[in-house]
């Protein structure tokens, strides 16, 4: 049994990961190359090991200055809780022969710390074709205008500033969707 003290320090997500890369791992059997994320250390090692080429997925920014802008971020919003580093992670950067990145700033964030420009691959950007996808709202009077906002909601990904910004656009018969995980922070 979980008690209320613990629950919160019981991490589904993080556990599931780890099993999955513990079972996935042991049924690598010599791949050419390996596409993976940086948390999965335990697959990428033993496809490593096997003589494979690891690519891995940068979401993001190098994990040391998304520490330094969540610290930032958390104390612009008077947030007293500390942020730690998955150490997997930092891990399947150092595994990894290839980083793919998606951006500019990612890729400078990368070299920052020390990855030699050589072991980072351009892949991005990942954005709409906006003569495709028309969103600019009083274009189509019959429709509302509806914006989605999928993310993993926390005080990096700056949900607090677009629903201020939302409110303060007052935009007629709008909807605004949030989906996905929002953490206390930004609740």
């Amino acid at each position: 049994y979980l008690t209320e003290s613990l629950v919160p320090q019981f991490n589904a997500r993080d556990k599931i990961i780890k099993l999955f890369d513990h079972l996935a791992s042991k049924k690598i059997e010599n791949p050419r190359i390996i596409h993976s994320f940086p948390h999965l250390t335990k697959s990428i090692a033993a496809a490593k090991e096997s003589g494979s080429t690891a690519a891995i997925y940068a979401s993001s920014s190098h994990p040391k200055h998304v520490q330094s802008l969540l610290t930032e971020e958390r104390r612009r919003l008077d947030i007293n809780s500390a942020t730690k580093l998955d150490e997997r992670v930092l891990e399947g950067f150092t595994l990894a022969d290839y980083i793919l990145y998606l951006n500019e700033y990612s890729k400078k964030t990368f070299i920052q710390h020390g990855v030699p420009e050589e072991r980072l691959l351009k892949v991005g950007p990942l954005a709409a074709d906006l003569d495709t996808y028309n969103i600019c709202p009083g274009d189509h009077p019959n429709e509302q205008f509806v914006v989605v906002s999928v993310a993993n909601m926390n005080e990096l990904k700056g949900i607090h500033y677009l629903v201020k910004a939302w409110k303060q656009l007052e935009i007629p018969d709008a909807k605004l969707i949030l989906c996905g995980t929002m953490n206390d922070a930004v609740a």
